[in-house]
């Protein structure tokens, strides 16, 4: 079961660190999970650039064939008369990396019973949003844990 640090310590005044293992005992918390987030924000990078355009106009080819026994050559003459109307754009790619530090603390002792770091990436064409990279943060920090058999894993 986890809560919420705000909730049990509102940020109204300072706590000492007795009042805080003292407040956790009494709250029956055998664990507490220390996250610290740094965030790139949204970075462009710039993938290329696309062409795009329309042409009209008009082709006039001639041409000739001879034949000699079972061999046929040829020649084409063609012109092309037209005008070509493009435009290039720039195109971006956009993407997210948060960078994390987590330890999971015994409130009691004070002792460091797991550390753990990583990285979440999230990208996109429209959108890349907080939601995406804390969920992913709290996944990978919770899946780790389990791994390591630090925390059960909930039937």
């Amino acid at each position: 079961m986890a809560e919420d640090a705000l909730r049990l310590f509102p940020p109204t005044r300072s706590y000492t660190d007795a009042e805080i293992r003292r407040d956790l005992a009494a709250q029956g918390v055998d664990g507490v999970l220390l996250i610290n987030v740094g965030d790139t924000g949204v970075v462009r990078e710039y993938a290329g650039t696309v062409l795009y355009g329309q042409y009209s106009g008009s082709t006039v080819a001639t041409g000739a064939a001879t034949s000699l026994g079972n061999v046929t050559t040829g020649s084409v003459s063609a012109t092309s008369h037209g005008t070509m109307t493009a435009a290039a754009a720039p195109s971006y790619r956009y993407k997210r990396q948060t960078n994390f530090t987590a330890r999971l603390i015994e409130p009691a002792t004070g002792r460091v019973l797991w550390i753990g770091q990583g990285q979440v990436n999230a990208g996109g064409l429209l959108f890349v949003g907080n939601n995406a990279s804390a969920s992913s943060s709290v996944s990978a920090i919770f899946d780790d844990l389990q791994k390591n058999g630090v925390i059960a894993v909930s039937q």
